[in-house]
């Protein structure tokens, strides 16, 4: 308090003023330096601290399957910080919590929370992000899933990898073979989607393999596995397409 007195009688002199100042600051709060060091330190508290370390916890997603040290190694804090603004699953979910870091949520397999994860950021300013995470979730055995789960997840793959046909090396080999599999359990699924949600939907497998056939002009093997849908009660619309590829067909066996 002496010091603060002194100020105020003190006549208006620079020098004086900045050095009664620095020692105020360091009595008061053990600064050197003064009032530009505890301005300086002041505003470094408010810096954006690091997402995270390597913390072992079992809070979020992230926990529930052991993936922190994965994501602390994967991901640099600007990524994460660009991954826990945009990802909210669940509008309901508490304000600047994320599912993946905070609380406990019941998710049947990781690998399938992770490939929905990569289609959330399946786009160009994410695609890096999104590769990390369906990257990841294939590290998990295809064996844990169920035949739906399985289902499913060749759907998301098909997704995501025909999104970069053009665009990355691989991307199409990856997309007709997530179809292939798909496609493979596709007389098992179709009971089971019967069983659980009392219909049959569409195929992606079926649809997505059959314009990449067409595509390639392998119009005979596109008529296939139409046929092979229709036949199992798959809800796509395989008349219209199969009417379509016949006609195409008929065309170019007439100019032979």
């Amino acid at each position: 308090m002496k010091l603060l007195v002194e100020l105020s009688r003190v006549k208006v002199d620079k020098n004086r003023i900045d050095n009664l100042l620095k020692l105020f600051f360091e009595k008061i709060f053990g600064l050197e330096g003064g009032v530009k060091n505890f301005i300086k330190r002041f505003f470094t508290k408010l810096e954006a601290a690091p997402v995270d370390t390597k913390k072992i916890s079992k809070d979020g997603v992230l926990g529930q399957f052991d993936l922190w040290e994965w994501w602390s190694d994967s991901f640099s804090d600007e990524e994460k910080r660009y991954i826990l603004e945009r990802y909210n699953p669940f509008p309901g979910y508490p304000q600047e919590k994320s599912v993946l870091t905070h609380g406990s949520i019941s998710i049947a397999h990781p690998r399938s929370f992770l490939s929905r994860i990569a289609l959330w950021f399946n786009n160009v300013d994410g695609y890096s992000i999104a590769l990390k995470f369906m990257n990841k979730a294939q590290e998990y055995p295809i064996s844990d899933l169920s035949v739906l789960d399985y289902h499913f997840d060749c759907d998301e793959r098909v997704m995501f990898y025909y999104r970069w046909r053009n665009e990355h090396e691989g991307a199409l080999d990856s997309a007709i073979r997530a179809c292939k599999e798909q496609i493979g359990i596709a007389s098992d699924a179709a009971p089971a989607c019967l069983e659980k949600f009392g219909m049959i939907p569409r195929h992606g497998g079926y649809d997505q393999l059959a314009i990449i056939y067409e595509k390639q002009g392998q119009l005979e093997e596109a008529i296939a596995i139409c046929e092979q849908g229709r036949a199992q009660g798959w809800a796509n619309d395989f008349d219209k397409r199969l009417a379509r590829l016949n006609k195409k067909l008929a065309k170019l066996k007439d100019k032979k």
